[in-house]
């Protein structure tokens, strides 16, 4: 696995990002990018990311956060998706506090700054909650504490939540990294990273594909590009695409889009892209039938797709965000493309029923690092402060 979840609101809507509640994301709150998550009194419940934690596992969890004053209570920031596991709260002092959620603390940061983006980091073990987890707190990649011989949780959750207490602070969360200890890549702390999203912006391939009201010889990009999506009920060719394929798994079926270049996106020539990871918002017009799909990059570069059931099986869509669902795909690591040209981005229906499928969004999320980026100072690149004196004498 590796890499989980490569995410930064930038879908304009945090059921698109993974599930979850619908909440408009905003520009006010973007460290990077055009959007970011600004939560406060008017969000309690937010973006649930998935992630299948799996016990003995440990995940590492990366965001940027920024406040712009102290809560007057306890303000909880996220949690890991299951009862009495980890979650990060922001003290009235200031400080952020990572717990086991039952209120045992673990770690404390420094005094934060108001108006200044911090890259924070957590990981999380859960073995079998009976003393034997752990966790730890990174502050801009400096340890904060960490715990050992916990009791979090006796099973796991399915997926990471941005949640808040209703206690009136607005604070910004962007740039969302999500990895497990698996595999070869993005195994341990994502560390830095700005996330930015490649969108439709024309067509490489119709294949199967239709408008969504069955148009022929038009912009499908236009149907895919919408941030947020615009799925409705009432299919129209500018809201959503579909496919009544049942020719079954073919390259030639699939639909492709280019997306907006690499340097269109705001990524440099000499700028460091770490992952790639794309993303899709489905949904299947009705229940009957299970409706298959698969979906990655087929250019720019080229990867394995990953697949998914369109609409989760959960019914007929309505107008977004009602019963459609959002997947990521595999990530690909360190990759080389030709930074001023497009990735291509495809769909396939996969299975051979006649059943329609629908797509409402796709797009590819990019971490990278700037080239002038300097991990010594890394305070979200943004509201930097002079450096302590302390700093110099590390060399």
């Amino acid at each position: 696995m590796a890499r989980l979840v490569t995410a930064g609101a930038e879908t304009g809507d945090a059921a698109a990002e993974g599930g979850g509640s619908s909440f408009l994301t905003t520009a006010a709150a973007a460290r990077t990018g055009t959007a970011g998550y600004r939560v406060g009194s008017a969000l309690v419940s937010g973006p649930s990311y998935p992630v299948a934690y799996v016990l003995g596992r440990t995940y590492y969890h990366r965001f940027y956060f920024r406040k712009n004053t102290d809560p007057s209570a306890e303000q909880q920031l996220c949690s890991n998706g299951q009862s009495n596991g980890f979650v990060i709260r922001l003290q009235t002092s200031g400080v952020l506090r990572l717990m086991v959620n039952a209120g045992a603390t673990i770690a404390d940061s420094a005094v934060l700054n108001n108006d200044q983006w911090y890259r924070v980091e957590y990981s999380t073990t859960i073995n079998s909650g009976s003393a034997d987890d752990s966790a730890e707190l990174l502050i801009d990649g400096v340890s904060a504490g960490s715990g050992s011989s916990l009791t979090a949780a006796t099973g796991v959750g399915t997926q990471w939540n941005i949640t808040t207490d209703d206690v009136g602070t607005a604070v910004d969360l962007d740039d969302i990294g999500i990895n497990d200890d698996q595999g070869a890549d993005q195994n341990t702390w994502p560390g830095a990273g700005s996330v930015v999203l490649c969108k439709p912006i024309s067509d490489s391939q119709d294949g199967s594909w239709t408008g969504g009201a069955g148009g022929t010889g038009i912009d499908l990009s236009l149907a895919v590009s919408s941030t947020p999506p615009v799925g409705t009920a009432a299919e129209t060719n500018t809201t959503q695409i579909e496919s009544v394929d049942s020719s079954g798994n073919n390259a030639t079926d699939e639909y492709r889009a280019n997306l907006t270049t690499y340097t269109d996106a705001g990524i440099g020539a000499s700028d460091t892209i770490n992952v790639l990871q794309a993303i899709i918002n489905h949904g299947e017009d009705v229940n009957t039938g299970t409706k298959t799909g698969s979906f990655g990059l087929q250019s720019n570069p080229s990867q394995t797709y990953g697949t998914f059931t369109f609409g989760d099986n959960v019914g007929a869509l309505g107008t977004f965000p009602t019963n459609w669902r959002s997947s990521f795909g595999p990530a690909a690591y360190s990759p080389s493309p030709t930074r001023g040209s497009s990735p291509v981005l495809a769909v396939r229906k996969t299975d051979t029923g006649t059943r329609v499928a629908s797509v409402d969004f796709m797009g590819l999320y990019v971490e990278y690092v700037p080239a002038d980026f300097d991990p010594k100072f890394d305070l979200g690149m943004l509201n930097v402060q002079p450096p302590l004196i302390a700093d110099y004498d590390r060399g």
